[in-house]
């Protein structure tokens, strides 16, 4: 049986408005240094967002993500099962 929980409770507390490729999105912004990503045995220093899987293209690597604490681009799309996406983020140039 897959896990469900309804983690968008959280975006109106938590979340920021921003456009992910043109579209509307609402994201969790969170900006690790040296925190190790889930499983993975690696580190992240860079910026990521948490998102509904809903809201993520099926190609989202190189897209566009404007949201107020910036410009970036997708880097790496982490879906985790449950509905819900880790965005790995690059400050666009």
């Amino acid at each position: 049986m897959a896990f469900t929980e309804n983690l968008s409770l959280f975006f109106p507390q938590f979340g920021v408005d921003g456009t992910l490729d043109g579209q509307p999105v609402r994201v969790i912004f969170d900006a690790p240094t040296g925190q190790e990503l889930p499983g993975s045995g690696m580190l992240a220093a860079d910026p990521q967002v948490q998102i509904q899987t809903s809201q993520v293209p099926a190609q989202a690597y190189g897209l566009p993500l404007a949201i107020p604490q910036g410009n970036f681009t997708v880097r790496e799309h982490l879906p985790d099962g449950t509905g819900m996406s880790l965005l790995t983020l690059q400050r666009a140039a």
